[in-house]
């Protein structure tokens, strides 16, 4: 079983030229193993473009990318076993628990910074005009709130979109 350190050297390999590790993590994950489900160690480490989660193993390597473009949200918490990191992006989801040793709370303060700093502003069409007066508004206010349930929109980027869309009626 690799340790932080073993993990971290055998990542650099897998780095792109110029890339650095920001910030890292040393947890557990769950994989497959001669079929059946296991636990394994291994890192989580942000990179100014993606978060890899890597476990080194005794002849190979486990590997999960995740560009910080493509990640819809990323969760923290803490139980008795330690901190608990799980990454989404469409169609894909990763965990990391048991998390103790490295600084989590940094790397997913700093995986939150990229993606705010990289989405793009959402965009909504002006609503047409119908009969129904603002039933379109308010199916579109629907939207924006399954959007910032699910993790993609920030309450702040919610209330101004909704703000915005009421001021319509």
């Amino acid at each position: 079983m690799a340790g932080y350190q073993a993990n971290l050297e055998a990542l650099k390999s897998h780095l792109d030229q110029g890339e650095d590790v920001l910030v890292s993590c040393y947890g557990a994950y769950d994989t497959k193993s001669l079929g059946s489900k296991t636990v394994k160690n291994g890192v989580l480490v942000a990179t100014s473009k993606r978060v890899i989660q890597f476990g080194k193993r005794l002849s190979g390597f486990n590997l999960e990318t995740f560009p910080l473009e493509k990640i819809t949200a990323i969760e923290v918490s803490k139980g008795f076993m330690g901190k608990r990191i799980v990454i989404k992006m469409s169609g894909n989801e990763s965990e990391m628990k048991w998390i103790s040793q490295g600084d989590p709370d940094r790397l997913v303060a700093l995986v939150r910074e990229k993606m705010s700093s990289t989405s793009a502003p959402l965009q909504i069409e002006a609503p047409a005009t119908t009969s129904q007066g603002g039933s379109d508004i308010l199916d579109q206010i629907k939207k924006l709130s399954e959007l910032r349930d699910s993790g993609i929109l920030s309450e702040a980027e919610f209330t101004a979109k909704k703000q915005e869309l009421l001021s319509r009626m």
